[in-house]
């Protein structure tokens, strides 16, 4: 997951938006200790999904970022 956030960070994304399997519960403990927060519910062909967002630009700041333009 840090690997990703950096990525996101140094490639100047506001956000990461995750997807879960209704099912697979263990996952939703993760990305909620990542700082990850429930966005709302998808349907797919093989169910329900829950979605997860974490806004990074926010990190950025905190962090000093500065991306070069």
């Amino acid at each position: 997951m840090d690997f990703v956030e950096e990525m996101a960070v140094t490639e100047n994304y506001d956000c990461i938006r995750l997807d879960a399997f209704r099912r697979n519960p263990g996952v939703f403990t993760m990305y909620e200790k990542c700082g990850y927060r429930k966005a709302g519910i998808v349907h797919f062909r093989k169910g329900e999904f829950l979605c997860f967002e974490k806004k990074i630009n926010d990190r950025r700041k905190r962090n000093g970022f500065s991306p070069l333009t």
